[in-house]
């Protein structure tokens, strides 16, 4: 996507960066009983959870690596944040 500005009230340069996986055949079985369907609600939102498209905004200097690249950062930072603080 094209650089643009966010927030109209004090305007920032930003890079999006759309990026949609592409899905892994998700088995939709219970743990316990693998001949199951799970109809957990936990289990639910984490599907719908994953097959969102993530947009991330990123600094305009950041030109150099590719989308892929920037989302593989962002995957890592979140790997870190969710281990320090643990979540």
């Amino acid at each position: 996507m094209p650089p643009m500005q966010a927030n109209r009230s004090d305007p920032l340069d930003c890079r999006l960066v759309l990026y949609a996986k592409t899905p892994r055949g998700r088995q939709q079985r219970n743990q316990r009983s693998p001949d199951k369907v799970s109809r957990a609600s936990s289990s639910l939102k984490a599907a719908a959870r994953e097959r969102e498209p993530w947009l991330i905004v990123a600094s305009p200097q950041l030109q150099a690596p590719s989308a892929t690249q920037l989302v593989n950062l962002h995957a890592r930072r979140m790997q870190i944040e969710l281990w320090h603080f643990g979540i």
